[in-house]
């Protein structure tokens, strides 16, 4: 994970190693459908032995910029009748891709009827895949069916909602489209606030913890004082998000300050979590003494933990206001 520590998360470092990785893991799944394939008379024995004759090699965002027409054929043979997109988003699990930031994010948007029609608007169904719109910036991305069963066999991003996956390769084609990115943050790390602006067009609102003392600039966001006016941002945004929670999106970011990566704390129960660090997850309700929140490792799993227990691990919660966006 990076070690860039900032007003909330940036998680996660992929490595060209671990490209090389994946492209190679891609590779051997793409020959062992072949060669599972006994009836498939249409491929041709002696090209097992030319791996590139296969699948193509990401580029160096990770995205995939074509694959060969025999991959095409098995991956729509073998599971193009599991791919299910239908604009909701219900359980995943974040691959290898230091893309907490996003899950996260989406996550968030997905526990309320507001944020569930944000994500439904921005996909559209076309000719042999989908279309994500991205309003922050006015500009539509194209996901194709063979991208996303091509993603689903290399095997590093999301799983368990295609959904998620079809929104995960669209941000990192939006990424990769602008000229001057230096690094995709699908893979290494970002702000839940990108996911925000690029769907919506809007900021997001960051609770600083001014107690923790790791923060930094991050220019989608307006700080705690714009928000809620308080000395007390963490506080306050639990009160808030207790009082009217259908009318944020809402992320909580935990780094420590030590240096640790794999943080643990106790559950309402008394069982071991493993925040991680630095790493976003989904903030789903407040009760009392009690934060439930959703880790992307596991988006099945709600947490419950008191806020005693993290706090000395939370960099900030980040509240996107459906209301004040005019949502």
């Amino acid at each position: 994970m990076s070690k860039t520590l900032g007003i909330h998360t940036i998680c996660g470092d992929v490595s060209n190693a671990i490209f090389e990785a994946r492209a190679l893991k891609l590779k051997d799944k793409c020959k062992e459908i072949t060669n599972g394939d006994k009836k498939d008379k249409s491929v041709n024995k002696e090209e097992t032995k030319d791996e590139d004759k296969y699948i193509e090699v990401p580029n160096n965002s990770g995205s995939f910029d074509s694959v060969s027409d025999d991959v095409k054929k098995l991956l729509d043979k073998e599971e193009k009748s599991n791919l299910a997109i239908d604009e909701e988003i219900e359980d995943s699990r974040q691959g290898y891709h230091g893309d907490c930031w996003l899950i996260s994010s989406i996550n968030a948007l997905s526990y309320d009827e507001k944020g569930r029609e944000i994500i439904s608007n921005a996909i559209t169904k076309k000719e042999g895949g989908y279309e994500v719109y991205f309003a922050g910036d006015n500009k539509t991305i194209y996901v194709s069916d063979e991208e996303i069963l091509a993603a689903k066999a290399e095997g590093t991003y999301s799983k368990g909602d295609d959904d998620v996956l079809l929104m995960e390769l669209a941000f990192e084609k939006l990424y990769d489209s602008y000229p001057l990115q230096i690094s995709n943050p699908v893979d290494n790390g970002g702000f839940e606030s990108y996911a925000i602006y690029h769907l919506t067009g809007d900021s997001n609102q960051t609770c600083i913890n001014y107690n923790h003392g790791i923060h930094k600039y991050n220019p989608f966001t307006t700080v705690a004082s714009d928000m809620f006016g308080l000395t007390n941002p963490i506080d306050d945004a639990y009160d808030k998000i207790e009082q009217d929670p259908e009318r944020y999106a809402t992320t909580i970011n935990f780094v420590d300050p030590s240096g640790e990566h794999y943080p643990t704390v106790k559950d309402i129960d008394g069982n071991e979590v493993v925040l991680g660090s630095p790493h976003a997850w989904a903030l789903k309700e407040v009760h009392g003494d009690y934060v439930y929140m959703v880790n992307p490792w596991d988006a099945s799993n709600v947490v419950v933990v008191s806020k005693d227990e993290i706090s000395p691990y939370v960099s900030c919660i980040e509240c996107y206001d459906y209301e004040q966006n005019n949502v």
